[in-house]
């Protein structure tokens, strides 16, 4: 059996001071004179059954209790104010009362912070002690110590309510196995049997050591004291009444070494491959224990638990680890729909950078109106809508705690500039980020400084030739931006070059490959290159009826040749509720970015959606101000009466 640090010194001082038989008190004029103790250490004595009560709580302060029996009394005192330190040969600042017996007093008007050393993380040294029938509430049982007694009273109390916790209080594994009875949930066994493995001394000499190849820190453990440390936990996995925390351990560890097996009790897994393994019935209240510390590779992994549950549970850091990623080459997420931004539970709690992330932006167009006349535009599509910038507001402020990002598209919306101000400051928010589409009609742009230190602007322009784009947006080459004005515009605003991919424009792997250099070139940070919407069911074909799509392998060569020439590659693409998914390429010595968005049809989303890394959530707002679960607004008009 392995005995905890805690209780290895324990076991020293009582090899030191040996506990005595009790010396009984007879009765209270022994010990108290009416006005004050006649002395102050009580160890070793029996004074059970006497009546306390009439002591004042204050006249025990720095008195010592060791192995002393103070059942039935009506004892009233507080532990943190008890002599300090019965044996400074060894620990400093402590307190032990360990081995008494305050059996059927009531004690219920103490607090957790009673039982802690001051201002200090030092608990109170309780071993031993019997708390039958004394009526401590659930944050002071967690604040006793080893092999502590309790009455069987809380054998009534249900897991709920061990389960509501508040921060990182558990009960300790010698006082659960003294108290087998006490129906403690697997989240807290969790937290139980990691403070038990925490303290067990596995360590060889300083513990670690750096490796510099790797340059991680290399864990020195004793596989002898390891081996105890993980069968005694094994022992007591009989604890959990719940199963889930037992569960757990059978599905995940079932090839795991020991040593893998001790970190899982110290709720760190490691370098280790979780491979066919269904999660759906482990609470996310378990798994939110866990730290995936770096190393691990997910191969058909499912957790079904909604958006709401694992953005409460999970957060970016357990995840990842330095340069020592996890691998997902397939985490199945099933619960989690498009429907998802909206449950209450995540609102204000966006995640951008773990493998459940889910980001939310909302397209708002001002108007269907505009100045150009692009022939695979898909506003020719839409039924007129009446605009409505009252109404558009009011939607966009019902859901601004929900999002991470406002679009304003159109139509253009640099024909109505007051009204794209307007919305900024009546519904800005901490979370969101401001974008603006613009076909490069508006050449003062640059001098807007409203607009410039406000939004990032999202630049379309279809071709690198001047003369040439404008001709595709069907305008007089004097009325759009040239490369020029863009130049200038780089100088002002964040500017992304969005290019719209079509047979007749950029149509070939080496006109795209050529734009992407054109927008580097002209100092812009970032480019998104994007085809069709291929899907009526998603949104249209085209708006002139006729087949203007590029073939599909014309971005997959670009892919190609963006992966040969070293781009850092995002790992994982991300998938969207608007029917596309996104590859992200950094040049990180030039600090330019490449996005390559390539449109899905229906069915390819809904198979690739559930088992994707890395997730956005499109809603949109049309020009009357409805709402929208996708960009198309074809299907999924939303009720605004969202929860509140």
């Amino acid at each position: 059996m392995i005995f905890t640090t805690k209780e290895n010194y324990v076991n020293m001082l009582c090899m030191e001071t040996q506990l005595l038989p009790r010396k009984r008190i007879e009765n209270i004029s022994q010990i108290f004179d009416g006005s004050k103790l006649l002395f102050t250490d009580f160890s070793n004595l029996d004074l059970s059954n006497i009546d306390l009560s009439a002591i004042p709580t204050h006249l025990w302060e720095n008195c010592i209790f060791y192995n002393t029996n103070f059942s039935n009394t009506g004892i009233k005192f507080i532990p943190n104010r008890l002599y300090r330190n019965l044996n400074k040969k060894y620990i400093s600042d402590q307190i032990d009362m360990s081995y008494c017996d305050f059996s059927n007093n009531d004690l219920s008007y103490l607090t957790k912070t009673d039982f802690f050393v001051g201002d200090t993380a030092y608990k109170i040294r309780t071993r031993g002690c019997d708390f039958r029938n004394t009526h401590l509430d659930k944050y002071s049982i967690t604040s006793v110590t080893n092999h502590t007694k309790l009455d069987s009273s809380y054998a009534e109390l249900d897991y709920s309510y061990w389960d509501n916790f508040d921060g990182h209080y558990y009960i300790e594994l010698p006082t659960l196995i003294e108290n087998p009875f006490l129906k403690i949930s697997s989240s807290n066994l969790v937290r139980t049997f990691e403070a038990y493995a925490s303290s067990c001394d596995c360590f060889n000499g300083k513990g670690y050591h750096y490796d510099p190849q790797t340059h991680k820190l290399i864990y020195d453990l004793d596989m002898k004291k390891t081996a105890d440390a993980v069968a005694f936990c094994e022992e007591h996995l009989y604890l959990d009444k719940q199963g889930h925390f037992k569960k757990l351990y059978e599905l995940v560890t079932k090839d795991f070494s020991i040593e893998q097996k001790y970190w899982f009790f110290r709720v760190t897994i490691k370098d280790t491959l979780l491979k066919d393994i269904d999660l759906s019935n482990i609470p996310i209240s378990v798994l939110r224990h866990y730290y995936f510390d770096g190393g691990n590779t997910f191969d058909n992994v499912t957790i079904s638990n909604s958006i709401s549950e694992l953005i409460r549970g999970f957060h970016s850091e357990q995840f990842y680890d330095g340069g020592n990623r996890n691998q997902f080459k397939s985490l199945y997420l099933p619960n989690i729909t498009f429907g998802s931004w909206k449950e209450k539970e995540a609102q204000n709690r966006r995640i951008s950078s773990s493998p459940i992330t889910f980001f939310t932006k909302v397209y708002l167009e001002l108007s269907r109106a505009c100045n150009a006349k692009c022939k695979f535009c898909r506003n020719e599509t839409f039924e007129k809508s009446k605009y409505d910038l009252e109404r558009i507001a009011e939607t966009l402020e019902s859901i601004k705690n929900y999002i991470n990002a406002v679009v304003i598209g159109g139509g253009e919306p640099t024909l109505r500039l007051d009204d794209v101000v307007y919305l900024k400051e009546r519904c800005d928010a901490e979370n969101i980020d401001w974008h603006m589409f613009t076909n490069g009609t508006n050449l003062s742009l640059a001098e807007n400084d409203v607009i410039t230190d406000n939004f990032k602007i999202n630049l379309s322009r279809h071709a690198v030739n001047d003369l040439e784009n404008a001709q595709i947006f069907g305008l007089n080459s004097s009325l759009i931006m040239t490369q020029t004005d863009i130049e200038n515009l780089n100088k002002k605003a964040e500017v992304t070059l969005n290019a719209t991919c079509f047979k007749g424009g950029l149509d070939t792997p080496i006109k795209i490959l050529e734009y992407i250099d054109f927008a580097k070139a002209i100092g812009c940070k970032k480019v998104l290159i994007q085809n069709l919407q291929r899907n009526s069911s998603l949104g249209l074909l085209t708006g002139a009826g006729t087949d203007l799509n590029i073939d599909d392998s014309a971005l997959a060569e670009v892919i190609a040749f963006l992966q040969a020439e070293n781009f850092k590659q995002k790992k994982y693409p991300i998938y969207a509720s608007g029917g596309y998914v996104t590859y992200i390429f950094k040049d990180k010595q030039d600090d330019f970015t490449i996005s390559i968005q390539k449109y899905l049809t229906k069915e390819d989303l809904s198979a690739n959606w559930p088992k994707a890394i890395k997730r956005a959530f499109d809603l949109s707002i049309d020009p009357s101000g409805n709402l929208y679960e996708n960009w198309h607004q074809n299907y999924g008009k939303i009720d605004l009466s969202l929860e509140k």
